[in-house]
């Protein structure tokens, strides 16, 4: 597969920066591994909202603008999603900095009612099984 990519298009982003630019500008800036967004949506902590906003404070004022952040499963089942926890984190981290820039670790962690319905689209180790009603009753 051959994908030609143009790196001179222009983005869908209000800064109005070409995807050259944008890589560019990624690959020069502080990133943001760290988690500081809304106190329990944000895993199994115990630290609260205002917690993350003075650590927040902290992080933007040492120029980390780009944050990447692991999201909650929002693919709860087949044909079933729930994006609540992933809208708050993106607004406690956007709301209110038009320049903070998101970039969101998404797991693909299909359900276990998907994975027993769909065993021949499941990944196997090499040497695993392979055939499909076996890899379902795992």
């Amino acid at each position: 597969m051959n994908i030609q990519v143009d790196y001179n298009k222009k983005l869908n982003l209000s800064n109005g920066m070409t995807l050259a630019q944008t890589l560019e500008y990624m690959r020069h800036h502080p990133w943001n591994f760290y988690y500081v967004g809304a106190g329990n949506n944000w895993g199994n902590n115990e630290k609260t909202t205002d917690e993350y906003r003075i650590r927040r404070e902290k992080i933007d004022k040492i120029g980390s603008m780009i944050n990447t952040v692991p999201m909650p499963a929002f693919w709860m089942g087949i044909d079933t999603y729930d994006y609540a926890a992933f809208d708050t984190i993106a607004h406690e981290l956007l709301d209110g900095h038009p320049d903070r820039w998101f970039v969101p670790r998404i797991y693909m962690e299909p359900p276990h009612d998907w994975l027993r319905a769909n065993p021949e689209e499941v990944c196997v180790y090499w040497n695993g099984p392979t055939d499909p009603e076996v890899i379902a009753s795992m």
